[in-house]
């Protein structure tokens, strides 16, 4: 009996120990939607494009209008070569903010791609009647893809 008293504390403190030594995951901290985009866009600077998609759904978990969270998807999608779901992902982020630049002209270039030569041109075009200025290369950019692209 005192044999199996103390296998029972020593399991009870090893899972003690345990369970306090583990890390709490950084989606489970109760930081907000911004706080969370803003890990995923350091995590998909760093090239960590799976991990950086995790923060970025749980962003959009937490507000489904967040049309930043659903850029950055695309952005992570895109890298990784999923032509479908970068589209799905730039489309909503544009559904949400008709006006987003950068979702436009990415999503422009994941029409290009995937070789279809009408929408890649259209959004091309919508992304030239928003752009500021100050996005000259990008600017310049969708000129020339449009010139290459029209018959």
């Amino acid at each position: 009996m005192k044999a199996f008293v103390s296998s029972l504390c020593f399991i009870v403190s090893l899972l003690f120990f345990i369970q306090c030594g583990k890390e709490k995951s950084p989606l489970d901290t109760g930081l907000n939607k911004h706080q969370i985009n803003n890990q995923g866009i350091s995590l998909l600077q760093e090239g960590n494009f799976k991990e950086a998609l995790e923060r970025f759904d749980k962003a959009v978990a937490m507000d489904n209008n967040f049309a930043l969270a659903y850029y950055n998807q695309g952005v992570c999608y895109q890298a990784l070569k999923d032509l479908p779901a970068a589209t799905k992902a730039y489309s909503k982020a544009i559904s949400l903010k008709a006006n987003f630049p950068k979702a436009l002209f990415n999503l422009a270039l994941v029409y290009s791609r995937k070789k279809d030569t009408t929408n890649a041109v259209k959004f091309y075009k919508k992304f030239l009647k928003v752009a500021p200025p100050s996005m000259q290369k990008p600017i310049a950019d969708a000129k020339r893809h449009i010139a290459e692209l029209s018959p």
